[in-house]
């Protein structure tokens, strides 16, 4: 009823352009300069939940009683009970550095493979004057106000409205910005990819955006070529290639022949949503293997 309500008293048509474009990027060790972090070039981390995730919201009553919000010391008798009763591998020194101050509870990203995907995909859609930011995450309020404020920059006049849209094509825990990262409350402990993560997926919105704002090309191979040139190191699908992508190796793509392509640092392929230029990995899948 209230969506009905709100449609029918909608006063704005959307008109014009609908397009999109997406990236999968790997948020395991992607550097990002300080145009974004304001503290030199940082990296992101292999994915790790702290010991505050476990602890819980407050606000919403709370978690498991041995962890609560804000924890940011390593407990060696947590640790060894954690492995005791669910197996968890031993977290590791260079992820526990990376993720300072966060408290390991469990780490997710390293191994071969590791326990949880690290390729995450990054959308930004456009419907008229509307644009969607999708993420495989939840944005804390201050931290969606900085990633709409970063692509409105980079769009043209014809953006007039911005949604932040969560929880889309995977899940990745929470986004917050660095200094509620350094609190360690609740959201703190599952952003999942430590310190940096709004600061690398910002840089990544400010490439996408620029695309996004281009007019539709009348040739397909045309739009990807813009597309390729508003991302850092992706590999690129062809236009030529009628057959889905086959995905290879973590440092280089081929196309539907097997002909190598242009592949990036972490081998992230770019592709044209809603164009058939390759398949898309599922939920769960990794773009290499």
């Amino acid at each position: 009823m209230v969506a009905q309500t709100l449609f029918d008293e909608a006063e704005e048509a959307l008109v014009g352009v609908i397009d999109a474009r997406r990236l999968y990027v790997d948020l395991s060790d992607y550097a990002v300069g300080d145009d974004f972090t304001g503290a030199g070039t940082q990296t992101t981390c292999p994915s790790a939940y702290g010991y505050s995730f476990a602890g819980g919201s407050t606000e919403d009553g709370g978690g498991h009683f041995l962890f609560s919000e804000g924890m940011t010391e390593q407990s060696v008798w947590r640790d060894w009970l954690i492995r005791l009763i669910i197996g968890a591998p031993k977290w590791t020194e260079p992820v526990k550095t990376c993720q300072r101050p966060k408290a390991i509870l469990l780490e997710t990203g390293t191994g071969s493979p590791p326990l949880q995907s690290q390729i995450r995909s990054i959308t930004v859609a456009r419907i008229g004057q509307l644009v969607l930011l999708a993420l495989p995450a939840e944005v804390t309020t201050m931290a969606g106000r900085r990633l709409r404020d970063t692509v409105m920059r980079e769009l043209g006049d014809w953006a007039e409205h911005i949604v932040l849209v969560g929880y889309a094509n995977g899940y990745a825990g929470y986004i917050t910005t660095p200094e509620e990262y350094g609190l360690q409350q609740y959201e703190g402990g599952h952003t999942l990819h430590g310190r940096w993560t709004l600061a690398r997926v910002s840089a990544d919105r400010q490439s996408i955006g620029t695309s996004a704002g281009v007019r539709r090309c009348r040739r397909k191979r045309i739009a990807l070529r813009r597309l390729a040139r508003t991302v850092r190191g992706p590999c690129l699908t062809r236009k030529r290639d009628e057959a889905a992508t086959r995905w290879r190796g973590a440092g280089r793509c081929s196309d539907s022949n097997g002909r190598s392509v242009r592949s990036g640092r972490h081998g992230d392929c770019a592709i044209l949503v809603g164009e058939s230029y390759g398949q898309f990995p599922q939920e769960g899948q990794l773009p290499f293997g």
